[in-house]
């Protein structure tokens, strides 16, 4: 679950580092350039997380659902062989 005061966007996923601009900005000063470089590459990294984060998420949901299905089928069984058995 995502906390929604969390900002998800990181200044520096717009920068462009073959011209230095950010947002129409150019950026001239070389430490600000490395800061803007390792906080895009960051932004970069945190959305294959919340990527990997949504799959896991499906793979859960998934196992619940197929164990879910599993005892549905059992219990059906059961019912039915009990249903058989009476009917003999």
């Amino acid at each position: 679950m995502e906390d929604p005061l969390f900002e998800k966007n990181f200044v520096a996923a717009t920068y462009n580092d073959s011209n230095s601009k950010l947002f129409n900005i150019s950026i001239s000063d070389e430490n600000s350039k490395q800061i803007l470089r390792e906080n895009q590459q960051y932004s970069k990294e945190y959305d294959q997380m919340m990527k990997q984060e949504g799959n896991q998420n499906d793979a859960v949901h998934l196992y619940y659902r197929s164990w879910i299905q599993t005892l549905n089928l059992i219990g059906g069984c059961v019912l039915l062989g009990i249903l058989i058995y009476k009917h003999k």
